[in-house]
């Protein structure tokens, strides 16, 4: 039986489509954020259940975005951490852009090890800004 889990990830522009690695990589690091959430009782009130769609995009393609002004985008730009995000209150879901700048992909090219640590902390980061909405623990 499979369930969706309330935080998802996709990576686009960044893997090779079919690259079994790489989608081990989503699943580890979306089964991280699950783990870390739920560690972090964001799931204790079942009627306030979060959900989040993470997308990482590298920076050329998040800064050719075309984001329907309509949706309400809205920017987080901290150190170490460019994305958008919009709301939806009514079904307490989250879709979020989080952009690897080319400095950051630079880096993970020259040691791949970096990768994974990476897209925890720009995840984690981006979580932790979207939790404050329903004023959950960070992460």
């Amino acid at each position: 039986m499979e369930t969706d889990l309330p935080i998802t990830l996709s990576i686009k522009g960044l893997f090779e489509a079919g690259d079994k690695s790489s989608a081990f990589l989503i699943s580890k690091l979306e089964a991280w954020l699950n783990f870390k959430a739920l560690g972090a009782n964001w799931y204790s009130d079942e009627t306030l259940v979060v959900n989040i769609d993470f997308t990482i995009l590298p920076e050329s393609q998040f800064m050719d975005l075309q984001l329907d002004t309509a949706d309400n985008w809205i920017p987080i730009n901290l150190p170490g951490l460019t994305a958008v995000y919009r709301h939806d209150m009514t079904k307490q879901h989250f879709n979020c852009m989080v952009m690897l700048s080319n400095d950051e992909l630079s880096e993970a090219m020259k040691d791949g090890s970096k990768v994974e640590n990476t897209f925890q902390l720009k995840l984690g980061a981006a979580a932790n800004v979207l939790a404050t909405y329903y004023h959950l623990p960070t992460l």
